[in-house]
């Protein structure tokens, strides 16, 4: 991945290797839309090494990923990537005509990176991302009660990896939660065995294993 893209103002935007960009398709679109600073004025200041910006493109360009849940729908932890694992769930989505462009600072090599992009709008930091590790304790209340009630719905590529991840993914813990998640707030997510194994039997139609974490 070596692209380069250029915003609004002449500023050089890269792509790099690291990064996970749900549309690289589209990245160039829309930050050819946007003001990017050549560099931050205060590169110390974590809130001016960081532009996320959201764009209505006119058009759709696919669907929506983030989706409210309640106490009827079946969610789900995986981790998809970031070290931490997401709240996810299998819900229908609606067309999205919007896309949000994520860049950061690179300042070892001083230039901006294109870190994200996805079709929609931002939500709160899920918790054991790094924005979410570095606020306060008020904060990241606001951001477990937020993913409490939110979930993401998986992309294809995302479905299949979690096929292919069955024996991780669906898994018994010590205490009878299925998909354990580091910091338990959530009280939708499946607990229950057997609602679990038709879970995976019908929605993924995969055969269910069971296999304990580790501790």
């Amino acid at each position: 991945m070596n692209n380069i893209f250029k915003s609004l103002n002449g500023t050089n935007v890269f792509a790099i290797e690291e990064a996970h960009p749900h549309r690289l398709d589209i990245a160039g679109e829309a930050i050819a839309k946007m003001v990017v600073p050549v560099a931050p004025a205060d590169p110390s200041d974590r809130n001016q090494t960081r532009i996320c910006e959201t764009l209505d493109l006119g058009r759709v360009i696919g669907k929506n990923h983030l989706v409210e849940v309640d106490d009827n729908d079946l969610t789900f932890m995986w981790d998809r990537g970031r070290g931490y694992e997401s709240h996810m769930a299998l819900k229908e989505t609606e067309d999205e005509t919007r896309i949000t462009t994520v860049l950061f600072w690179d300042a070892g090599n001083t230039r901006w990176v294109l870190w994200t992009n996805f079709e929609g709008v931002e939500g709160l930091p899920e918790p054991g991302s790094d924005r979410y590790n570095k606020g306060s304790d008020e904060f990241k209340a606001l951001c477990r009660e937020f993913w409490r009630t939110h979930a993401l719905v998986p992309t294809e590529e995302e479905l299949e990896a979690i096929k292919k991840h069955q024996r991780w993914c669906f898994r018994m813990c010590e205490d009878g939660e299925i998909f354990y998640n580091s910091y338990r707030s959530f009280d939708n997510c499946i607990r229950d065995y057997n609602t679990a194994k038709q879970y995976c039997e019908k929605e993924f139609r995969m055969e269910w294993v069971d296999e304990p974490r580790a501790v």
